[in-house]
């Protein structure tokens, strides 16, 4: 893992459900995200970029998936920091199973908890900050209620440690991201939701420092 300055930006999707008849879903989403990023006292900026990003996930067994997820986030240049363009790219993937029952009757939560890896990037026109390569483990657990008139919510949480190779850094290096979503079916098993995705991400290395925190407001639909 690679720090040549700083920027960054957290995002990070989740794993959708499915009917059980399902066994393959696809997932676009496009929002807005609001982002501020700090890298020790040289560089320090607010924006609000475009964020869009997939999801794909395969179902292998009963209450079982695996789930892989991309999202690029683009930052304009404008007057609140930022002289060059900047993007971040992040992808992931988890394992997801179910906790107990997998009951989706309106009256019952589903919980479901995940373990995975990502990695994620900045690309700074000229380098002249942002890190690289940044990567870890990834664990999540999912809430999700189904209701009566066929919509469904879910929210998660999950934390992402900072490795170095494969050396854990210092406590303090990680990632907290929590998503909540809202989705109504559509026809041919489609679907149409918004979310709304938080993270935090710290990265302490030596005498350097990240901080970034992100808002994203969105629209998901289910393929």
């Amino acid at each position: 893992m690679a720090i040549t300055g700083l920027a960054s930006a957290a995002e990070i999707t989740s794993a959708q459900t499915a009917a059980p008849a399902r066994h393959l879903g696809i997932t676009p989403k496009v929002g807005l995200s609001w982002l501020t990023y700090k890298e020790g006292s040289a560089t320090d900026f607010a924006a609000i970029g475009l964020k869009t990003g997939i999801a794909g996930w395969h179902r292998i067994g009963t209450g079982t998936l695996i789930q892989l997820n991309g999202s690029v986030t683009a930052l304009p240049v404008n007057d609140t920091g930022l002289a060059v363009p900047v993007r971040f790219a992040a992808m992931d993937g988890t394992w997801i199973t179910d906790l107990g029952a997998t009951d989706n009757s309106p009256s019952h939560w589903r919980t479901q908890l995940g373990l995975g890896a990502y990695y994620k990037r900045m690309f700074v026109s000229g380098n002249k900050f942002g890190y690289t390569d940044v990567n870890g483990p990834l664990a999540l657990v999912n809430f999700e209620k189904h209701f009566s008139a066929g919509s469904s919510g879910r929210m998660e949480f999950r934390i992402s440690p900072v490795l170095d190779g494969l050396i854990p850094l210092a406590p303090s290096s990680r990632e907290l991201g929590f998503t909540v979503e809202w989705k109504k079916p559509l026809v041919d098993g489609r679907s149409l939701g918004v979310m709304a995705e938080w993270s935090e991400l710290r990265i302490r290395i030596e005498n350097s420092q990240v901080e970034s925190n992100s808002l994203a407001l969105g629209v998901i639909y289910g393929i």
